[in-house]
C-alpha cells in the first residue's frame, strides 16, 4: 500500500537498490534518498495515517485509499452523476 502507491516503479526499484545491500531483511526506506524520497515517503505516510483516522471500516479505509493514491498503473472510473 505505501511504495506501491508513492511513484511509478519505485518498488522494483527499491528492492534492486535494497539486494545491493546483501542484506536478507533489508528496509526499502534506507534506499530513498534523504533530500527528495524521505521527504515523500514522510507526507505519503501522513496522508494514509489521515485517510485511517477519518475511515469508519477497513473497507471504507481501503476505498479511500484507493481513490486518494491510485496506483499509477491502474485506470479507475469516477461516477460524476453521485
Amino acid at each position: 500500500m505505501v511504495y506501491k502507491k508513492l511513484a511509478p516503479e519505485i518498488l522494483p526499484e527499491l528492492k534492486k537498490q535494497a539486494n545491493k545491500t546483501g542484506k536478507k531483511s533489508a528496509r526499502l526506506h534506507q534506499t530513498l534518498t534523504s533530500d527528495v524520497g524521505h521527504l515523500k515517503l514522510r507526507e505519503h505516510l501522513a496522508s494514509i495515517v489521515t485517510l485511517m483516522k477519518v475511515s469508519e471500516d477497513k473497507d471504507s479505509f481501503f476505498e479511500k485509499v484507493n481513490l486518494n493514491h491510485p496506483d499509477f498503473n491502474e485506470n479507475y472510473h469516477i461516477d460524476f452523476d453521485e
